[in-house]
C-alpha cells in the first residue's frame, strides 16, 4: 500500500470504530508515555556521576525546572488543538502560527526572568535557593527559556501526526529524542565541556529540537494529503481557536499548583522528614500508570465520532483503566515495590514500610486518570474545553480545603494524608467531566431530536 493510501485511510472514517483500530492508535502513545516516565530516573543516573551530583540534580530539578513547568506547562496542550482542528490545510497553517506564537510569548517571558536580576530575587528571595545552587539554577533556567517555543511546536505536530493516524512516529521520535538526550550527557560528562545543571538542561532542549525536527519531516505527508483531501472544509475562525485553547491552556497550570501545594502541605503536616523522602519515590512509580492512562484522551480525541465509537471507546478505557490498576496492585501485592524502594531506592525499612502503605492509596489513580482522560476527550471532541477547566479547579480547592482541614491531625503521617487527598481530588475532576459530557449529550441528543421533529412536521405538496 501506497504512503498516499495509508494516510487516506487514516483520515477518512469507514464504518464504526474497532478495537484494534483503538488499540493501533492507543499503543504507541502509551509506550511513549512509559519511555517519558523511564527517562528521567536514567538521566539521573548519569547526572549522579558529576562532581556535585546534588547540587546539580538541586539547580536543575528542584529550581530551575518547577520554574519552567510553571511557565512554559500551558504549551503542552497543542497536541489536543492539533487533533482536533488539524481537518485541512488552512487550519494546519493557523494552528502552526498559533503554536509558534504562543510558544514565542512564554519564551519571552523566561527570557525576561532568566536573563535579568528578576531570576536571583526569585531564586534567592522567593524560593530560597542556597547560594551554592544559585548560579547553577539561573544558568540552567537561562538554557530552558528556549523550551517553550520549541515545546509548542513539537506538541501541535504530535497531534496532526494523531489525527492523521501515525502515532507510531510519535514513539519513534521519542526514543529518537532519548537517545539525543543520553549522548549529549555522556559526551558532557566525558568532556567536562558543561557544567551538571547546564549539562542536563542543555541535553532536554537539544534533544526537544530534534524530536521537533523529525516531527515536522513526518507530517509533511499528512498536511500534503490535507490540502487535496481535507477532512472537512470547515476553516475554524480566531475567536474560537482561541475560545477552545485558552481553558485547556490553564489546565496543566493548576495542576502544577495543586502539586506545590501538596509538597508544601508535607512540611507541614506530621512526620514531615519521613513524608518528604517517600512523597516523590511513590508519585514516580505511580506516575508510570497514570501517564499511560492519561495518553488515552488523544484517542479519543481522534476516534469519538458515533456514539457507537463511544461505547466501543469506553469499553476500550474501563478495561485499559482496570489492567494498569491491577498491574499496580499486582506491584504492591507482589512484593516488587517493596524490593525496588530497599534496593534501587536505597530506603531503610521503616520508611520502605511508609511507601508501601501510602502506595495502597494511590493505587486507584490508573483508573481514574484514564476515564479522565475519556470523558475529557469527548469534551475536546465537542470544543466544550471549559468543564475541564473547572473540573481542575474543582480538584485544586478539594486539595487546599482538605490540605488546611488536616493540617493539626497528629496521629496520621503527612503522607498519608496528601496520597489520600490526591485520589480524592483526581476523582472529583473525574466525576466532574462525566458530569459535563452527560449534560453535554442530554442537551445534544434533544437538539437532534428536535431536527427530526421540525423536519417531519414540513407539509408534503403533492403535484
Amino acid at each position: 500500500m501506497t504512503r498516499a493510501k495509508e494516510i487516506d485511510r487514516a483520515t477518512s472514517r469507514l464504518g464504526p470504530v474497532t478495537y484494534s483500530s483503538v488499540l493501533k492508535i492507543w499503543l504507541p502513545l502509551g509506550l511513549t508515555q512509559f519511555l517519558v516516565m523511564a527517562e528521567d530516573p536514567i538521566y539521573v543516573a548519569v547526572l549522579m556521576r558529576l562532581q556535585y551530583p546534588e547540587l546539580e540534580l538541586g539547580a536543575l530539578f528542584s529550581y530551575a525546572w518547577p520554574i519552567l513547568l510553571l511557565i512554559g506547562s500551558a504549551v503542552f496542550i497543542l497536541n489536543t488543538v492539533g487533533n482536533v482542528f488539524a481537518t485541512n490545510l488552512k487550519n494546519v497553517r493557523r494552528l502552526e502560527r498559533l503554536a509558534a506564537g504562543f510558544g514565542l510569548s512564554l519564551t519571552l517571558v523566561l527570557v525576561a526572568i532568566a536573563f535579568s536580576p528578576l531570576s536571583t530575587l526569585i531564586f534567592r528571595d522567593v524560593m530560597a535557593v542556597p547560594k551554592s545552587e544559585l548560579d547553577m539554577s539561573v544558568a540552567a533556567l537561562q538554557i530552558f527559556s528556549l523550551y517553550p517555543a520549541v515545546k509548542g511546536l513539537n506538541q501541535l505536530y504530535q497531534g496532526i501526526l494523531i489525527r492523521g493516524g501515525r502515532t507510531i512516529e510519535i514513539l519513534v521520535s521519542r526514543c529518537i529524542r532519548f537517545a539525543i538526550g543520553m549522548v549529549v550527557l555522556l559526551v558532557g560528562l566525558k568532556t567536562e565541556w558543561l557544567a551538571g545543571a547546564v549539562l542536563g538542561a542543555s541535553a532536554w532542549v537539544g534533544a526537544l529540537i530534534v524530536q521537533t525536527v523529525y516531527l515536522f519531516i513526518r507530517c509533511q505527508p499528512i498536511i500534503h494529503h490535507l490540502r487535496d483531501h481535507p477532512i472537512d472544509e470547515d476553516v475554524v475562525g480566531l475567536r474560537n481557536l482561541v475560545r477552545f485553547t485558552i481553558p485547556l491552556s490553564i489546565t496543566p497550570i493548576l495542576t502544577g499548583i495543586s502539586a506545590l501545594v501538596m509538597s508544601a502541605a508535607i512540611g507541614r503536616l506530621p512526620g514531615v522528614i519521613v513524608s518528604l523522602a517517600v512523597w516523590p519515590v511513590i508519585t514516580n512509580f505511580s506516575s508510570i500508570g497514570t501517564a499511560i492512562g492519561a495518553s488515552y484522551n488523544q484517542v479519543t480525541v481522534k476516534l469519538a465520532e458515533t456514539s457507537a465509537d463511544r461505547s466501543r471507546l469506553l469499553k476500550f478505557a474501563l478495561v485499559l483503566g482496570f489492567l494498569l490498576t491491577a498491574v499496580n496492585a499486582l506491584f504492591i501485592v507482589s512484593g516488587l515495590f517493596f524490593y525496588a524502594l530497599r534496593t534501587m531506592e536505597k530506603l531503610d525499612l521503616e520508611t520502605a514500610r511508609i511507601s508501601l502503605n501510602a502506595m495502597w492509596f494511590l493505587m486507584p489513580l490508573p483508573f481514574i486518570y484514564t476515564m479522565n482522560a475519556y470523558y475529557s476527550g469527548l469534551l475536546a471532541k465537542a470544543k466544550k474545553t471549559m468543564p475541564i477547566l473547572e473540573s481542575q479547579m474543582a480538584s485544586l480547592l478539594i486539595v487546599t480545603m482538605v490540605v488546611l482541614a488536616t493540617v493539626n491531625l497528629e496521629p496520621f503521617r503527612g503522607v498519608y494524608v496528601v496520597s489520600a487527598v490526591s485520589v480524592a481530588a483526581n476523582l472529583v475532576a473525574c466525576l466532574w467531566v462525566w458530569s459535563a459530557w452527560r449534560k453535554y449529550a442530554a442537551c445534544a441528543s434533544r437538539d437532534e431530536l428536535g431536527k427530526v421533529d421540525a423536519a417531519a412536521s414540513i407539509p408534503v405538496h403533492s403535484h
